[in-house]
């Protein structure tokens, strides 16, 4: 059915107007930003899918690659862009608020961004003397089981965070949270030239799909 068909009080956009955004479910917040259906689905309908499509993970779908995306009936190039462009935002915005309060935070943060990832991604994680985080950042992609960072850029944001000690994390795409001997060797290696340098080492996590462990 058209949402034109609906009552006003059923509608995403009205619903928001009238009851504020929060008031709205996922479906009908991914209707207001795909904006149109396609040939024979609303624009609600067409939210819906994509939710099923994806297990009902906002996660998973904002994890899509434009070309991913571009794939799902409905969804042509221009569609695509407004969700890359949306979660950019959302990212920047999120950023400019301030600090994630807890390194449990920033690690839970890390293990979301990073679930359907397919390659290693390597994050620093820099905290105050009081433990708390300053910022985290993806510092090193590398293959399906490897990753090869420089200290030195890493070094050089902790000193301009003026950051207390660092800790590291890193995914596994294979689902399997047991460190490897390469990341027992890296994280020895790492913590000694914290050490060299003035910077508490807080500790190294591997993220998997079935949990975390630490180095």
């Amino acid at each position: 059915m058209r949402l034109s068909l609906l009552p006003a009080s059923e509608r995403p956009r009205e619903r928001l107007m009238a009851k504020g955004a929060e008031a709205l479910s996922d479906a009908e917040l991914l209707a207001l930003l795909l904006r149109t259906g396609s040939r024979g689905k609303s624009v609600l309908e067409l939210a819906q899918s994509l939710l099923l499509e994806n297990d009902g993970s906002l996660q998973r779908i904002f994890s899509l690659t434009h070309s991913q995306l571009c794939r799902t009936h409905g969804i042509g190039p221009s569609k695509a862009i407004q969700f890359k462009a949306c979660l950019e935002l959302a990212k920047r915005l999120l950023a400019a608020e301030g600090p994630v309060v807890s390194l449990q935070a920033a690690l839970e943060n890390i293990q979301a961004e990073t679930a359907f990832a397919e390659k290693e991604h390597l994050y620093a994680i820099y905290l105050d003397a009081r433990g708390r985080v300053l910022k985290y950042e993806r510092i090193a992609t590398g293959t399906v089981n490897a990753t090869a960072f420089h200290p030195r850029e890493v070094f050089k944001t902790a000193f301009a965070e003026n950051a207390a000690s660092i800790a590291l994390a890193h995914n596994h795409p294979s689902g399997n949270a047991e460190a490897s001997e390469d990341d027992v060797e890296m994280t020895r290696a790492f913590a000694t030239l914290c050490e060299s340098v003035g910077l508490g080492f807080a500790g190294h996590r591997v993220l998997a799909a079935k949990g975390s462990t630490p180095v």
